[in-house]
């Protein structure tokens, strides 16, 4: 089974200054908030009909928040929650090697999407 060898794609603003590097981020930036807006639009049909169960659709997280944050206080919650995912990417990772090939009738994968922006006062 194929599995990525990184856990995350960061690339850096100075990845930037190569129009080639520029066009290839930018081409995978939009492919990637496409597969996330895929996958939330399969889920809420899912859910429309009935393929998850109650506790599922009770534990699932539709959240979001706007705050008055500086650029550092912004930066200070991307670490706060990199290390709350992978605290939670740490369990996965056991209950996996605990079932290998075939997880629990209650064990599912779960999709986070983690997302923060500034938004223009005219949003």
């Amino acid at each position: 089974m194929w599995q990525a060898t990184q856990r995350t794609v960061r690339w850096s603003t100075t990845d930037k200054n190569d129009p080639s590097v520029a066009q290839a981020i930018e081409d995978a930036y939009w492919v990637a908030v496409q597969r996330r807006v895929n996958r939330i639009r399969n889920y809420d049909a899912e859910r429309q009909t009935g393929r998850w169960s109650d506790s599922w659709l009770d534990a699932a997280i539709g959240r979001d928040y706007s705050l008055w944050l500086t650029a550092e206080d912004l930066a200070d919650l991307d670490d706060e929650l990199a290390g709350l995912m992978e605290r939670f990417r740490a369990r996965s990772n056991a209950h996996r090697k605990r079932f290998e090939t075939d997880p629990p009738a209650d064990t599912e994968m779960v999709f986070v999407v983690l997302t923060a922006f500034p938004l223009s006062q005219e949003t």
